[in-house]
């Protein structure tokens, strides 16, 4: 089959379809799902590390029960976005021209990635790392307060995964209309700017670089979510029929 041609294959075009139809949905949640998340989070005072500035707690981070659950409201969203953005970075492959699938495909692959380590990193925090500190069963290196801790690693190499699904995704999409063009724009902005954050900060912090590479790759991450959201869902509605193959 001539890989420019893509409505030769009724099966793949009805697949194609049956992706844009999930695609708009999906991604119009995602983008206000992440608004919700991160303004909860911005409205989220920080309790422990260079940034604090009052009521501030530290090793071992035995009484953070008190700011339970009020400092993990944001948490909540934070576990769904990435598998969000995995079942539209999925429709996005099934949309996309054939020609640029192996790319679409790499997105879906990177977003896996990140839906795994971002969602369980969230999910263990909630369920798990807080009644341990309540009951003294886990060491101060699972919290979220802690910066040198496990939970900062899972969640900040899950965004960076999320930001490299954001490259290769951006590169499967046809840039044929405005809706198109803002989406793509945001998300290889977004990676850009994530990995070269990670490599500056890292030479300029070093190994304090875990809160403030925190703070700004969930920033980056968090806006090209929304922005990418609403219009790669009004792509999804208007995707021409010859790409959704």
């Amino acid at each position: 089959m001539n890989p420019e041609t893509s409505v030769s294959n009724p099966e793949s075009s009805s697949a194609s379809q049956t992706a844009a139809r999930i695609g708009a949905p999906v991604a119009f949640a995602l983008a206000a799902l992440t608004a919700v998340g991160f303004t909860i989070g911005v409205l989220t005072p920080p309790h422990s590390g260079p940034w604090c500035t009052g009521d501030c707690i530290s090793y071992p981070y035995a009484d953070a029960a008190r700011f339970f659950p009020r400092d993990y409201w944001w948490m909540i969203p934070g576990i769904l976005l990435p598998p969000l953005f995995m079942v539209m970075a999925v429709c996005v492959h099934f949309c996309a021209p054939e020609r640029t699938r192996p790319l679409s495909l790499l997105g879906v692959c990177f977003a896996t990635i990140a839906a795994a380590l971002v969602s369980v990193a969230y999910f263990m925090q909630l369920v798990i790392v807080q009644p341990g500190l309540e009951r003294h069963e886990f060491e101060a290196m699972f919290t979220m307060y802690n910066p040198h801790g496990l939970f900062t690693a899972l969640e900040q190499m899950g965004h960076l995964m999320l930001a490299a699904s954001f490259f290769f995704v951006s590169r499967a999409v046809p840039r044929e209309s405005l809706a198109a063009v803002i989406g793509c724009w945001s998300m290889s902005t977004a990676a850009l700017i994530a990995f070269v954050a990670f490599v500056g900060m890292a030479i300029g912090y070093g190994p304090e670089m875990g809160t403030p590479f925190e703070a700004a790759i969930i920033t980056v991450d968090w806006i090209a979510l929304v922005v990418a959201g609403i219009a790669l869902g009004l792509w999804f509605k208007g995707a021409p029929r010859k790409h959704r193959a």
